[in-house]
């Protein structure tokens, strides 16, 4: 989709708005394509602003398509090979892999449902508010140089990975202010592996998720 304003003020204002409104503007997974782009020619510049679902894209997708992008804008005649493998063919080797092992889990977590935590009871602010109005804000916090490699450090010499020090420190936050809850989350576990022949400029999903049960 692309817009087009007279004045930057305008254009700065309608590109604000759709970006807010971003996530509603995809189809659903089953009717269209998992990406939308908003193009705003300002004057002096332009804007190009991507929406994606992290569905079917894993982090490495996302590098590619943008590296991708900046090439075709520098150079619009570009054409670039296409890849040597497709998604597909990884999906399928995945199955043929550890299609055993995931029914296995499936039935596992299947099993223990009835007696999973339900959602943390957070506190609500000051009066509740109303229902239908609730809104999500992102809260970030960078630690120095020096305090990453302490807690890298720490991590290591107990035989953890600092992904495991977060999920549980995430985990822990959601028990003190749910009043000692015991909670349940999915994380993002990587999956594609760099000597894959073939799959290192296929853009997909290549991420799993595994269930994690923390007691309080």
């Amino acid at each position: 989709m692309a817009e087009q304003d007279p004045g930057p003020a305008r254009a700065e204002s309608r590109w604000r708005a759709w970006r807010t409104e971003a996530l509603d503007s995809l189809p659903p997974l089953s009717e269209g394509p998992p990406l939308a782009a908003l193009l705003v020619r300002m004057p002096g510049r332009v804007r190009l602003t991507l929406v994606l679902r992290l569905f079917a894209f894993d982090a490495a997708s996302v590098g590619i398509l943008v590296r991708d992008l900046a090439a075709f804008y520098r150079d619009p005649h570009l054409r670039l090979p296409a890849p040597e493998a497709s998604f597909l063919d990884f999906a399928r080797r995945e199955e043929r892999r550890t299609g055993r092992a995931r029914r296995e889990a499936e039935a596992y977590w299947a099993a223990r449902v009835p007696d999973l935590p339900g959602p943390p009871d957070l506190p609500l602010a000051a009066g509740g508010a109303p229902a239908g109005s609730a809104s999500f804000r992102r809260h970030g916090w960078t630690l120095s140089a020096e305090r990453s490699r302490r807690l890298r450090g720490r991590a290591h010499a107990r035989g953890l990975s600092v992904n495991a020090v977060l999920c549980s420190a995430y985990a822990g936050a959601l028990a003190l202010f749910s009043g000692g809850q015991d909670t349940f989350t999915l994380t993002v576990l990587a999956s594609r592996r760099p000597a894959a022949p073939g799959h290192a400029e296929v853009v997909g999903n290549y991420g799993t998720t595994v269930a994690l049960a923390v007691p309080a």
